[in-house]
């Protein structure tokens, strides 16, 4: 999902605090630090998230002109992550498992054993597939501290945002209702009027992150 091709659904966020001395060098350095890591057959982790140039997940070296463009910084965030199907990870399991017992003679197995069985069941299973892979990208206005970042995943929207923060020490201000009355300019009567609205989210149901339509 890309600033330049597929959905067009983004998400708004304000960028708050100031720019650093030298900030395209800072978060260049910044952004290889985080730069997205292949996951391997031998990880704990079912996924690997990191840094990536924008619009094309598979490159990884992050350079000054591909990240930016006079006032706008661009970047992707790649997500791989192992996805095997359950029925045949529960048939690999149910097999080993049986294979442990047989041989030590138990009619059940530990909880230890249950996860060093799980292990090698998942690292076995790995090497026979290949991982799902996804990248997000984001434009960022250094000027105005306006970043649309393209997903809507409540969920994705709250690991972007800590890992952004962390990355480049900037705190990212979800578009929400009384955020976008202040933007307007409205006199303290009027925004003490949206008291109650608070830091609600844009939307129903679950708390999202607004989609900002011009």
């Amino acid at each position: 999902m890309g600033a330049l091709q597929g959905n067009l659904s983004f998400s708004r966020f304000f960028v708050q605090g100031e720019l650093p001395d030298n900030h395209q060098t800072k978060f260049l350095r910044n952004a290889r630090a985080a730069v997205f890591q292949q996951l391997s057959h031998d990880d704990e982790s079912d996924a690997s998230v990191g840094w990536c140039a924008p619009g094309d997940l598979l490159d990884l070296e992050l350079t000054r002109d591909k990240l930016f463009v006079d006032s706008y910084m661009r970047l992707g965030l790649r997500t791989d992550r192992w996805r095997i199907p359950k029925p045949v990870y529960d048939n690999e399991f149910r097999l080993a498992a049986e294979e442990v017992l047989a041989k030590s003679g138990r009619e059940r197995l530990s909880k230890t054993q249950r996860d060093e069985v799980s292990f090698w069941v998942k690292k076995r299973l790995r090497k026979k597939v290949l991982p799902s892979m996804k990248s997000i990208d984001l434009v960022w206005n250094t000027e105005t501290g306006v970043l649309l970042f393209w997903n809507q995943s409540a969920r994705t929207l709250e690991d972007f945002m800590a890992r952004f923060e962390h990355s480049f020490g900037m705190q990212l201000l979800p578009d929400c209702p009384f955020v976008a009355a202040t933007k307007l300019g409205l006199d303290d009567q009027r925004l003490e009027a949206l008291n109650g609205v608070g830091e609600s989210w844009f939307g129903v149901g679950r708390p999202r992150i607004a989609l900002a339509v011009d």
